[in-house]
């Protein structure tokens, strides 16, 4: 979370292929960052800051982020 809030490129090493990380992933993918991970890899990176943030929606109902059963990532991007 904090690598993509930076505003700058950086590179997170260690990552695990597990369920709540593919939601933080997807999570960060949903608010308009764009993390670069392949599940074969341990890497995941970011660019220097999100290019193409979702439009606002009118009415929040429409705006969904699927945490799945990841409790961190509900906390973190809720």
């Amino acid at each position: 979370m904090l690598a993509a809030l930076s505003g700058r490129a950086c590179r997170l090493t260690g990552i695990t292929a597990a369920d709540d990380v593919r939601s933080m992933v997807d999570g960060l993918l949903t608010l308009g960052f764009e993390p670069t991970w392949n599940e074969g890899s341990t890497e995941v990176t970011f660019g220097d800051r999100p290019k193409n943030p979702p439009p606002v929606a009118a009415d929040p109902e429409t705006r969904t982020i699927d945490c799945g059963l990841a409790g961190t990532t509900l906390r973190f991007l809720t």
